[in-house]
């Protein structure tokens, strides 16, 4: 299953090589990133509510590329389905985003006590950079989570972000990644993953890649039905 997911990024990402490849040259780019968050989860019943901050480094992780602070309220009406609203506020060098989004999550369990997890993130947003342009996109991720025990669990993950505003109208970026998670009790889980991905810059399309290193904190895990385990990334 893991294969699959690097496969169709890849394949995005080839594919968007040869449509352009006739008017557009690409260059050659390739970025270590490194991205820290910082969670904390509170569930009860049909709900979930979850805060985030998160910091991202690029250029080799040398500078501040931004920072976010990220809320999230989920409604799970039944084992297989959520809705997730959420709002996020990122800082970055040059300006400020505010991206209120809304979304769906579709999630399949295998094998015994749900050790094997399909999560399927479909989800829009919209990006309000304050004095310029209002801009939207639509995000479909897919997350695969196996539990090996009560403490260990691999994540994997693949998607593409499509992207709607005045000066481009396409797939914007893709990535995949995987990972583990080690809850030392019930209260701290800490996930370290790596990933790779793409992004279309219209004129060009560059490669990126990096840790994400992920400390959640849970203060209540009284769900009604299994939620979906995903990472924003």
């Amino acid at each position: 299953m893991r294969i699959v997911f690097w496969f169709i990024i890849l394949g995005w990402g080839s594919s968007l090589y040869a449509q352009d490849s006739i008017t557009v040259e690409p260059i050659d780019k390739w970025d270590n990133q490194l991205f820290f968050s910082n969670k904390a989860v509170w569930s009860k019943g049909n709900w979930r509510y979850s805060g985030e901050f998160q910091i991202r480094l690029y250029e080799n992780t040398k500078r501040l590329n931004s920072y976010l602070m990220e809320g999230v309220a989920t409604y799970m009406p039944n084992a297989k389905w959520e809705i997730v609203p959420d709002l996020r506020f990122t800082v970055q060098e040059t300006r400020n985003e505010l991206r209120p989004g809304i979304g769906a999550i579709y999630k399949q369990f295998f094998g015994s006590k749900f050790k094997n997890q399909l999560a399927h993130q479909m989800k829009y947003q919209a990006d309000i950079e304050f004095g310029t342009e209002l801009r939207s996109g639509f995000r479909y991720i897919l997350f695969h989570n196996i539990a090996f025990n009560d403490q260990l669990i691999m994540t994997s993950a693949a998607g593409l972000f499509y992207r709607w505003s005045d000066a481009f109208n396409g797939v914007q970026f893709g990535r995949a990644m995987t990972g583990l998670g080690y809850s030392s009790d019930k209260q701290h889980l800490l996930s370290l993953s790596y990933f790779i991905g793409f992004e279309n810059g219209k004129n060009d399309i560059s490669y990126i890649g990096g840790p994400i290193v992920q400390l959640i904190i849970r203060f209540s895990d009284e769900y009604k039905y299994v939620p979906a385990k995903y990472i924003s990334f």
